[in-house]
């Protein structure tokens, strides 16, 4: 359905593109604030149908492309962040079915109950992120929770918010990990000189160029990403090109707690540049992930 769908979308947008037409998109804004990981996807995908037929893709029509391929995409990123739950119910064999049908009731869509265990000696080989004790607790090393036979609205409220820490704090350690493997002292500045996109970008460049990052050519590669569509979301920007050749991942950081002008309308305080080399491609899907993820949410 989705490929079929898509296809004729991308025949009609074509031909709009071709005869410069374009519709206009409320909702672009919104999906790409909101959804930075699906939009990024969608630039991308932009970007070769622009190279294609030589016509550039509004922002407009790349939030069309994100509202068809979001569902799809949005169902992986969310198998990929489901906590894996344990379910031990040592005296209660026959009311498994439905304690278990409660919880997935309220939380099909972040947890999944892929065993059920009457003995704690079972759990020794089993790998999970969270053991869900039905009415009697047993000790484990991994994060536990004690809930009744009845799932009640107190159990419900105890389950979110394990949940919820559990996503943080897996978040965290990946990100943690991430960041001392990808960012150095060397590539981060702080401070309000920098107050406009190309100072940033020359910067961030020379910064790279020195730590033997990337080519001369980097520079070039940011325009031409940030031409396809600002890498601007809220007061964040996550600069980048679109082919990850790099001879090293590496990224820079520039803070300005007084903003730095990045598009007409729009400033940004914090800036991300990401430079992802060839062996490491996956590098960028968790990094920009991760970091959008949080930096989205303006309380973080």
């Amino acid at each position: 359905i989705l490929i079929s769908q898509f296809s004729i979308h991308l025949d009609r947008l074509i031909k709009r593109l071709k005869s410069g037409k374009t519709i206009h998109n409320p909702l672009a804004v919104a999906i790409k604030s909101s959804n930075p990981t699906i939009y990024e996807c969608a630039t991308l995908i932009g970007h070769l149908i622009s190279d294609r037929i030589q016509k550039p893709v509004p922002d407009h029509e790349i939030g069309f492309i994100a509202m068809h391929i979001g569902n799809a995409l949005s169902e992986q990123i969310a198998a990929a962040h489901m906590i894996k739950a344990i379910l031990f119910a040592p005296n209660y064999q026959n009311q498994i079915s439905t304690i278990t049908g409660q919880i997935n009731k309220h939380f099909s869509d972040t947890l999944i109950i892929y065993n059920v265990v009457d003995d704690a000696s079972q759990l020794d080989d089993l790998h999970y992120d969270l053991l869900i004790c039905v009415g009697s607790y047993t000790e484990t090393k991994q994060e536990s929770i004690m809930i009744s036979p009845f799932v009640n609205f107190n159990d419900i409220n105890l389950l979110q918010q394990k949940i919820t820490d559990i996503r943080h704090r897996k978040t965290k350690e990946v990100f943690k990990k991430e960041l001392n493997t990808f960012f150095t002292p060397k590539l981060f500045y702080f401070g309000r000189k920098i107050t406009s996109r190309e100072q940033a970008f020359r910067v961030i460049v020379d910064g790279l160029t020195q730590e033997n990052a990337v080519g001369p050519d980097y520079l070039d590669k940011l325009l031409q990403r940030e031409k396809m569509s600002s890498t601007s979301f809220g007061k964040v920007a996550i600069p980048h090109s679109f082919n990850m050749t790099a001879e090293k991942s590496r990224g820079y950081v520039i803070i300005n707690p007084s903003g730095i002008q990045w598009d007409s309308d729009n400033k940004v305080y914090i800036v991300i540049a990401l430079a992802i080399d060839t062996n490491n491609k996956s590098l960028f899907r968790q990094i920009f992930d991760h970091i959008s993820e949080i930096m989205v949410d303006d309380n973080n």
